[in-house]
């Protein structure tokens, strides 16, 4: 697979000739697409480039070697990046030359849906304005004089990022035929047409508009479970990296699925919830499945197997926002023993944490959890679970950040799993902070001078090193 490096930060001057200077010409014109501006944008892209590195992972290390370094009066950050994670944005990307980079593949040609349409542009009419929550039957009831099937309406969702998942206020209807949509306009060009309380404006479509209800169409096809599938289980609780083949894994050998009737659901940012719904055909495979493979384990983790309700297929076409709480209501250490809310520590959800606090008749030992002999869990000496531990600090964290976020953080090295790592919170709300625990590192200063200021997301992160007495210091302020 090609290597691909992320640049961010650039000036909006900055063209493909600046890139290539600022790189030493190590990369060429034609390899970099920048990202677009937002639709309704007037710059000319976000400041934002991905560059293919064809020559492999040797020409995308003597790129990284240009991080924080300057054009003009500005420090470019330069990452690695992946095939993967530049094609979604691929209705945004614009070649090296100023020609849009992905939607040429879509000039004067139809393309074939997932649900069996095929769709040009002169076909399409978009459509702005809709409420955000807006559904598809909601916009085909507007136009039932032209009979107009909600499985031709399709509602326009951010892709990534924050507002993954919501509305962006716009869709796009697919007619059947180009007259259809031209009697359509005309005879709408003048109509004050409202759903709830906002007024549509309908436009002809385009190439552009075209790209992006393909990838609408790809986003619902990535989705297979619907509303009235019977026989639908829920997982929670697997590995953040647990791929479909793992889960069909899981399910075997007493039950046959296929890769199509798995949905491993996204959390708001579009990373791996931990979540997924396997649709088995009827309730009694999945009442079966519920009892034979609830807390069977994957690796190292088990995993819970449930009924899934309505609320869990909404959820996940549509994730929601909200971040769990960690230490109020169901939180880590909210409830149950600690707090009022359910499970010996509430919820449990983070080991390292469950590793400071010990339940004991309703009151938190600590003991030597963190103390230096010969039983300490967190200390420097010889401990019950081999090696040195060391630990560190992170300050500056996006909100939303997970313990996966900041495993990936560290780039997946120094053994850290998301057991490792305690994410502060006061009254259920991120502070920001968060502790990393390291094992067998012998320089634990290297590891945070390294990672001091790098990046998560569009924030950069202090790091510092830190002590058990420090961790035990903040768990006991809980």
């Amino acid at each position: 697979m090609m290597e691909c490096i992320k640049l961010r930060g650039l000036p909006f001057e900055a063209n493909a000739l600046a890139i290539v200077e600022f790189l030493e010409h190590t990369v060429e014109e034609e390899n970099i697409h920048f990202v677009a501006d937002r639709p309704g944008g007037n710059k000319p892209h976000s400041g934002e480039c991905y560059i293919d590195c064809p020559k492999g992972i040797k020409q995308a290390e003597r790129c990284i070697q240009f991080h924080k370094r300057n054009i003009a009066n500005r420090y470019i950050e330069v990452m690695h990046s992946s095939v993967e994670e530049k094609m979604k944005f691929r209705n945004r990307l614009i070649s090296a030359h100023g020609g849009p980079g992905m939607h040429d593949d879509y000039e004067g040609r139809a393309i074939l849906l997932n649900i069996g349409l095929e769709v040009s542009a002169e076909t399409i009419i978009k459509i702005r304005g809709v409420p955000f929550e807006c559904q598809p039957d909601d916009v085909s009831n507007k136009f039932q004089k032209y009979d107009v099937d909600p499985t031709r309406v399709f509602i326009e969702r951010h892709f990534h990022g924050p507002r993954r998942g919501q509305g962006t206020g716009s869709c796009f209807i697919v007619m059947d035929s180009v007259e259809r949509k031209n009697d359509l306009l005309d005879e709408c060009k003048h109509l004050k047409i409202m759903i709830g309380h906002r007024y549509l404006e309908l436009f002809d479509g385009t190439e552009q508009d075209l790209g992006i209800l393909a990838r609408i169409d790809e986003e619902q096809a990535a989705n297979p479970i619907r509303m009235d599938d019977e026989g639908v289980v829920k997982l929670r609780g697997l590995p953040w990296r647990a791929t479909k083949v793992d889960i069909i894994e899981f399910f075997e050998p007493n039950f046959q699925i296929e890769a199509i009737d798995i949905n491993i659901c996204k959390n708001h940012e579009g990373k791996a919830s931990g979540d997924a719904l396997v649709r088995l055909g009827n309730m009694d495979a999945a009442n079966q499945a519920v009892n034979e493979l609830h807390k069977k384990h994957i690796d190292d983790r088990y995993v819970e197997v449930t009924l899934a309700t309505n609320q869990d297929k909404v959820r996940s076409h549509h994730p929601e926002r909200e971040r769990p709480q960690r230490f109020g209501g169901k939180g880590d250490f909210g409830g149950g023993k600690f707090g009022g809310g359910k499970g010996t520590m509430g919820g449990g959800k983070n080991p390292a944490a469950r590793d400071v606090y010990q339940s004991n008749g309703g009151t938190q030992r600590m003991g030597n959890n963190f103390g230096g002999g010969n039983n300490n869990n967190f200390g420097g000496g010889n401990n019950n679970r081999g090696g040195v531990y060391s630990w560190l600090k992170l300050r500056g964290l996006p909100f939303s950040a997970q313990e996966a976020d900041i495993v990936e953080f560290f780039n997946f090295q120094y053994g850290i799993q998301e057991k490792d790592v305690i994410i502060e919170n006061q009254l259920g709300r991120a502070t920001g902070n968060a502790y990393v625990k390291i094992a067998n590192c012998e320089n634990v200063s290297d590891v945070a001078s390294k990672y001091h200021k790098s990046n998560m997301g569009s924030r950069y992160v202090e790091v510092f090193e830190s002590s058990p007495d420090e961790v035990q210091k903040v768990m006991r302020s809980r």
